[in-house]
């Protein structure tokens, strides 16, 4: 998925970090392992040796059946040979030492936003040197003051029932903003007539043959 998405016509490539028990970094959506995989159980409870005996494919085809929840270093080294921007969205309190590392690593400095929507690990990463994404749940005023607060560069609502009004008001304080999942024509025009900077999409194939048509 990480190279499809890498070879279609967009800025970013976004995915999920999470840490294993024993605090392994490991790309995957979902708190449990439980609707992606032949497991059960949080992936925060779980050993690393745990997580990469799960099955991560079958559940969508018999094609892919025997595929496992990647590393993050296995992530970024794929992606790395790509000309995109990479968003991690940090699902827990990780190890930022250990992602600067890989960044560095895998030559992808410049390249790489952190994103969350837990306050606290973005406050732990405003010492770093990376861009922020606040995850936030919708645009406005006490949302606006935690992501000035934390200094953020892009705020990403969750709701989607946002106004003109409530974009320029972030963007006047220096942020982008990002809106999504979009993943229609209609909602493709709305957002973009809002003055949103960045959709989010769960069929950027589409939406990128779209852009192209009424860009």
């Amino acid at each position: 998925s990480f190279i499809y998405a890498a070879n279609l016509d967009v800025d970013f490539v976004e995915f999920d970090v999470r840490r294993t028990r024993d605090n392994v970094l490991v790309t995957i959506h979902d708190e449990f392992v439980d609707r992606t995989t032949n497991g059960h159980g949080r992936v925060v409870d779980m050993s690393y040796s745990e997580i990469r005996r799960l099955d991560a494919g079958a559940w969508f085809s018999p094609i892919y059946a025997g595929t496992r929840i990647p590393l993050l270093s296995e992530a970024l080294d794929v992606l790395s040979g790509y000309n995109k921007k990479l968003i991690l969205d940090l699902k827990d309190r990780v190890d930022l030492d250990l992602i600067t590392s890989l960044v560095s690593k895998y030559g992808l400095c410049g390249r790489i936003y952190l994103a969350s929507s837990l306050v606290s690990v973005l406050c732990d990463a405003k010492n770093y040197n990376f861009p922020l994404m606040y995850i936030s749940g919708r645009l406005n005023i006490r949302n606006l003051k935690q992501a000035v607060k934390i200094g953020v560069d892009i705020i990403a609502p969750i709701s989607r029932r946002i106004s003109s009004k409530a974009v320029d008001r972030f963007k006047s304080n220096n942020m982008l903003v990002n809106v999504g999942p979009i993943d229609s024509y209609d909602d493709l025009v709305r957002y973009l007539g809002l003055g949103v900077d960045i959709v989010t999409t769960n069929m950027p194939d589409i939406i990128a043959r779209i852009r192209r048509m009424i860009l």
